[in-house]
């Protein structure tokens, strides 16, 4: 080592740690699979949707809203965009996520209004759930909501009623 010169020793003792550094670096970027315990976690694992571009929804089909009151899926798909979704009234875990989320995000539209702009519409098609429940829940939602006008026209919370009601998700391309 007579003919090398300080700054060669220091590139030899440099390179083991560099090494070093990226080996660590790269574990630190490699996933590692983790054990759940978490319910949620373990739902969200479970859902999923098939997406259907382009397909449609028969408006047809015939619903409760919160009050009771028999609706057509249709009537609720006039005056601008719709946003769909599929929850259970008293699933404890994601659906209460969801509502919240939902009327947190409505909230922040800036320019754009649920009282004017856009709709939400919740279908469960659980047939066991009441229209108690239903009622509760969209007081609850709404109560989120703030200052939206009707409420109840531009966020509807629908019961699927009949045999078909259990069926038609289908449609949306989630499976229930």
């Amino acid at each position: 080592m007579a003919g090398m010169s300080g700054k060669g020793r220091r590139s030899s003792r440099v390179a083991p740690v560099s090494l070093l550094l990226g080996a660590l670096l790269l574990a630190l970027l490699i996933p590692v699979p983790t054990s759940s315990h978490d319910p949620q976690d373990q739902v969200l694992g479970q859902v999923g949707v098939d997406e259907r571009p382009g397909g449609r929804i028969p408006g047809e089909l015939a619903f409760r809203d919160q009050n009771g009151k028999a609706v057509l899926l249709a009537g609720y798909f006039t005056g601008g965009p719709v946003i769909l979704t599929l929850n259970y009234y008293a699933c404890p875990t994601l659906c209460p996520l969801a509502f919240r989320n939902l009327a947190e995000t409505a909230g922040r539209m800036g320019a754009l209004s649920l009282s004017r702009d856009f709709r939400i519409v919740i279908v469960s098609s659980n047939p066991d759930e009441s229209p108690e429940l239903a009622r509760e829940k969209s007081a609850t939602t709404y109560r989120m909501l703030g200052h939206t006008a009707d409420p109840g026209s531009r966020w509807p919370f629908l019961r699927g009623t009949g045999p078909r009601s259990s069926a038609w998700p289908g449609a949306t391309g989630c499976a229930t």
